[in-house]
C-alpha cells in the first residue's frame, strides 16, 4: 500500500483534521481552534518556535494516523495508540466534553504521552456509556480518569490542586480505579 503524498504544513493540519476536531488539535499544540483553522487553510503560518515546537506532536499523530490506518482490527492490540482521545461525530455532546476536559488537564499537567491519554481516554469512553456522567462531574470525571491511566502508566501526577470537589472525584476515583488491577 503506497502512503498518499502531503504537501506544506497546511497539508499536515488538513491530513490530522480528518480524524481530530480543530477545539482537540488546539488543545494538543496550546493555541487557538481559529488558529488551527487559519493554518490549515494557509492563512497564517506558525512562527519558528511554535513550528519547533509542534511538529514532533504532528509526525507522532500522523504516523500513528498511518499505523492505524494499515492494520484491519482497529482496536490496536499492543500497537501505538488509536485516538480514542480525539472524538467522533456520533459521540454525545457531554462525552465529547468530557473527552475535552481530558485533554486540558493533560496540556495543564504537560503530559504528551500519547498511550496514556488515550487510555484515559477509553476509561471516560467506557464509564460514561455505563454510567451517564452529569454535566456538573465532567471535569473531575476527567481529572480521575487521567490520573488512573497515569498511574496504571506508571506515571504518577499530583492533580490535587485541581481537585475542587473531593466528594464526586472520590466517587469516581472508586469507579475507575478498578481499571488499575
Amino acid at each position: 500500500m503506497m502512503a498518499k503524498e502531503i504537501s506544506g504544513f497546511d497539508g499536515l493540519i488538513t491530513e490530522l483534521h480528518a480524524t481530530m476536531s480543530y477545539t482537540a488539535m488546539a488543545k494538543i499544540f496550546g493555541v487557538s481552534k481559529t488558529t488551527v483553522y487559519y493554518w490549515q487553510h494557509g492563512k497564517v503560518k506558525p512562527n519558528k518556535m511554535t513550528m519547533a515546537r509542534i511538529m514532533p506532536i504532528i509526525e507522532d499523530m500522523l504516523g500513528l494516523s498511518m499505523y492505524v490506518n494499515q492494520i484491519d482490527d482497529h482496536r490496536n492490540h499492543g500497537g501505538p495508540p488509536d485516538n480514542q482521545f480525539t472524538w467522533r461525530k456520533t459521540d454525545p455532546p457531554l462525552l465529547k466534553k468530557a473527552l475535552n476536559y481530558m485533554i486540558h488537564y493533560a496540556g495543564m499537567y504537560s503530559i504528551t504521552n500519547r498511550e496514556m491519554m488515550d487510555t484515559a481516554a477509553l476509561y471516560i469512553r467506557e464509564i460514561y456509556k455505563e454510567y451517564k456522567v452529569g454535566k456538573t462531574h465532567l471535569a473531575m470525571f476527567a481529572l480521575v480518569a487521567l490520573k488512573v491511566a497515569s498511574l496504571k502508566h506508571l506515571h504518577d501526577i499530583d492533580i490535587s490542586d485541581a481537585i475542587t470537589d473531593g466528594e464526586i472525584f472520590d466517587i469516581y476515583w472508586n469507579l475507575l480505579s478498578k481499571k488499575l488491577i
